[in-house]
């Protein structure tokens, strides 16, 4: 690879690591230490699976994945508002909350299934990953740094593992009445709408719970995100509005009130920084999913339901290849509990990732680059 003219030494030393991880990537993997090794074993096993689907992926990166109460998953392309059924009947009886994996794949949080659903976006098929114990009722349901599942039943947010299942309560009772909607900020804290009108912060190793913030413009919160800012956006049902939450203070704004808004239950950032608000009483009870500039408070009715399909839940958006790869090796380490053992590690698990990426067909040499050189200036594993 060449470096540009006038680039200074550090960058050319970083440059030539690049083209180094690409001529040595099996060398720089085999090199861990068995405690390593296991850990790093998480994330390239994920992303090998990632790879052999998404060659033939159907899902792209942006489109809205809508769950559907009446026992159906969608896909809404994001221009033009047409929807395709992904996956119905089987395990689905009343999908509510929704998430993508790294892999293109889907969960489903049930509530009348009473059951964690993985849907391959492929096939359509759908299988239950967990179901019974302190399950509970699940809605609101997202995916830690580390690949968990976290499930918030309404009366406790658990921890599920996505291979085998084994669930685990991260946090109950406390200042929980009724938590439907689960997000994870950037340093890992669990943020719980509780429809009772309260936004919860959760630490997730102790499950201490912190009010952030509640009434006013909180009524009835259902669906809850991170914004790229750290803010949290809520779509709150009881009050028709998408309200904005400073994450530290819990100072309240409201981004966007009625019009087409009725019963706003879920919220997802969008592929252009804009706001997608699922709300299953939009026009005239067909339901609709309802873009949002946050800037302009100008709302765009992205799909309508018809038919039996009129009930939208739970959105989501399949993330782009960086977002894949930051889920597949986090910066926070391979798995929960287990830091980088150094830098040069991430390095080489990202060199990995990308090198899969680029046999799929997802990312080319340019783009492989790039993501290596982003992951050699970052502090991940320092």
């Amino acid at each position: 690879m060449k470096v540009k003219p006038g680039a200074n030494r550090k960058e050319e030393e970083q440059m030539t690591q690049v083209k180094s991880i690409e001529q040595n990537q099996e060398q720089t993997i085999n090199r861990p230490q068995v405690t390593t090794l296991r850990a790093l074993a998480v994330c390239l096993a994920i992303s090998v699976a990632a790879a052999a689907t998404s060659k033939a992926m159907n899902l792209k990166s942006g489109d809205i994945v809508m769950a559907d109460s009446s026992s159906a998953v969608l896909r809404v392309d994001p221009k033009t508002g047409a929807a395709t059924v992904i996956s119905s009947g089987g395990n689905l009886v009343r999908p509510f909350g929704v998430v993508v994996e790294a892999d293109s794949n889907i969960l489903v949080a049930d509530s009348g299934a009473l059951a964690i659903i993985r849907i391959d976006s492929q096939t359509g098929s759908n299988r239950v990953v967990s179901s019974g114990g302190v399950l509970g009722t699940p809605y609101g349901i997202t995916l830690d740094h580390q690949g968990n599942i976290l499930v918030a039943n309404a009366q406790a947010v658990v921890r599920v593992d996505p291979q085998s299942g084994a669930q685990t309560v991260v946090s109950a009772n406390g200042m929980f009445r009724a938590p439907v909607g689960v997000a994870v900020a950037g340093d890992g804290g669990i943020f719980v709408a509780d429809m009772t009108g309260t936004i919860v912060r959760v630490d997730p190793a102790s499950g201490t719970q912190t009010n952030i913030s509640a009434g006013t413009y909180l009524v009835n919160p259902v669906g809850i995100t991170i914004d790229d800012d750290g803010s949290l956006l809520v779509a709150d049902e009881g009050s028709h509005a998408l309200v904005r939450l400073d994450a530290a203070s819990g100072a309240q704004q409201v981004v966007s009130v009625g019009n087409d808004l009725v019963t706003p239950v879920s919220v997802v950032i969008g592929a252009q920084h804009d706001v997608l608000v699922g709300d299953p009483d939009a026009f005239s009870l067909n339901g609709a999913v309802i873009q949002i500039d946050p800037a302009s408070d100008t709302q765009t009715n992205v799909y309508m339901g018809s038919g039996e399909l009129v009930n939208p839940r739970g959105i989501a958006l399949v993330p782009t290849v960086r977002g894949r790869i930051d889920q597949l090796c986090p910066c926070q380490g391979p798995s929960s509990g287990t830091m980088w053992k150094n830098h040069g590690k991430y390095v080489g698990a990202v060199s990995k990732v990308a090198r899969q990426f680029v046999k799929s067909g997802s990312i080319t040499k340019d783009e492989q680059r790039t993501i290596i050189h982003e992951a050699l200036l970052s502090q991940c594993g320092r």
